[in-house]
């Protein structure tokens, strides 16, 4: 029996070790995003199948992803 389908959040997911937790939790089937401001990450590292969303984790816009997504 398999774990069900998480959504789930990494913040600093441009950033490389970031990026490799996404790749795991992708590999997992869950559900990704990305929050990051790039100042230190690049795009280039963000996974294709997970939705980036560009922000830094003090903008008060990431409340409205948290009510809209309902993270696990």
């Amino acid at each position: 029996m398999s774990d069900p389908t998480r959504n789930v959040l990494v913040t600093g997911g441009a950033g490389f070790i970031g990026s490799h937790v996404v790749d795991a939790y992708l590999e997992r089937g869950d559900r990704v995003w990305v929050v990051d401001d790039l100042s230190s990450g690049s795009l280039a590292n963000v996974n294709e199948k997970a939705e980036f969303v560009e922000m830094g984790i003090q903008d008060p816009d990431l409340r409205g992803l948290f009510r809209d997504v309902g993270f696990d």
